[in-house]
């Protein structure tokens, strides 16, 4: 039995070793029995467990609620936003964590606007609408031979 083994003990069955299964109680019991520094150790464990546990079981302020109810009251509450309003608000906070900048979001809403505009326009025009050129018209072909 090692140092390793009486603290995996101690996080799986908690600091009570009188709460242990039987069987690990012997093993302690024998452990400590055949090495009595182990006995140091196993309290040092245990107030070790104590100590960390009682950093994630503390107890919350008495005014714990009363603090957190008077912030989210302080500031003026919104009840409805338009979709523009949000989608801007969006857009201004993605900008401005990506750092990104104004040139480049310019081109970006450009483009993404004439792709919008090319995919809406291309819906409504009839594909025997463009207009193909005959190119014998501008070249003839026995003045290149």
């Amino acid at each position: 039995m090692s140092k390793d083994t009486l603290t995996q003990w101690i996080i799986w069955y908690g600091k009570d070793t009188s709460k242990w299964p039987l069987d690990i109680q012997q093993q302690l019991a024998q452990l400590l029995q055949n090495s009595p520094s182990m006995q140091q150790v196993l309290d040092d464990e245990i107030d070790f467990y104590n100590h960390y546990t009682s950093c994630f079981n503390a107890e919350p302020s008495s005014d714990f609620i009363n603090r957190i109810t008077d912030a989210a009251f302080s500031k003026p509450q919104t009840t409805q936003h338009s979709l523009l309003t949000s989608l801007q608000r969006y857009i201004r906070t993605l900008m401005q964590e990506l750092h990104i900048p104004a040139p480049v979001t310019t081109f970006a809403s450009i483009a993404l606007l004439g792709i919008a505009l090319g995919f809406g326009y291309s819906s409504i025009v009839e594909h025997n609408d463009y207009i193909i050129p005959n190119i014998s018209l501008i070249y003839d072909t026995r003045d290149i031979l």
